[in-house]
């Protein structure tokens, strides 16, 4: 069972969506992750991390649906699932991990993949950063999500928080807002057409009724099995 306030605000936010229909932005999610912050510290730790987890697993089908044959995102999220299990050592994962951020950040890697597969590789690039202890939630991420940004501006701002590529992965971009001369890298107009509203809604529902009390349940086995 999740931490009551924790499991009170996923349910007060999972019926707010499933009666509006209206998405939940960054700032609605302010509160899930003060929650996560007053608990045990090793836990919360160990919370975002599972969670990072199972948001990738959830979305890294969408990276092997769009760019069929290449397996570079696919492996380093296995690789960092290793390390999170402790299957896998910093050390021997080094050249690997070396050679994914060398690609990632090439635009001669990057100008073929499509905008969706690219949110995909930000998420399983945010998952190592969160494994090697990298808070995802900064006082900085903070302030932005509480000014009501959409995910689509957070991912053009350069946000830590995994579920904002992962949601965009999963549904789509919502160019139904102003672009900026940034945001171009990410979005391009080809995919205004991509975007469902409705895989939107279900990824959230997803993320508030199953990914959080998973993540949390895998949070709490990890610390007492330590």
């Amino acid at each position: 069972m999740l931490p009551d306030r924790l499991q009170e605000i996923c349910l007060d936010l999972y019926h707010q969506i499933n009666i509006t229909q209206v998405h939940l932005l960054p700032r609605d999610r302010l509160e899930i992750y003060d929650a996560i912050n007053e608990i045990d510290g090793t836990i919360s730790s160990k919370f975002h991390k599972f969670l990072a987890i199972k948001t990738a697993d959830f979305v890294l089908p969408i990276w092997t649906e769009l760019v069929p044959g290449d397996d570079l995102v696919p492996r380093i999220f296995e690789i960092a699932k290793g390390l999170l299990n402790g299957s896998l050592s910093k050390e021997e994962t080094a050249k690997d991990r070396n050679l994914f951020y060398l690609a990632s950040g090439s635009e001669e890697y990057i100008v073929g993949i499509p905008q969706r597969a690219r949110a995909v590789k930000e998420v399983v690039t945010l998952v190592l950063k969160i494994i090697f202890d990298i808070n995802p939630i900064t006082s900085e991420l903070v302030e932005q999500m509480a000014r009501g940004f959409t995910d689509e501006t957070m991912i053009e701002l350069g946000t830590t928080e995994v579920a904002t590529p992962a949601v965009l992965a999963y549904s789509g971009f919502d160019l139904g807002f102003s672009l900026t001369e940034d945001t171009e890298d990410m979005v391009s107009p080809e995919n205004i057409d991509t975007f469902e509203p409705e895989k939107r809604l279900e990824f959230w529902k997803w993320w508030l009724t199953e990914a959080i009390p998973q993540a949390w349940e895998l949070a709490q086995q990890s610390v007492e099995n330590k």
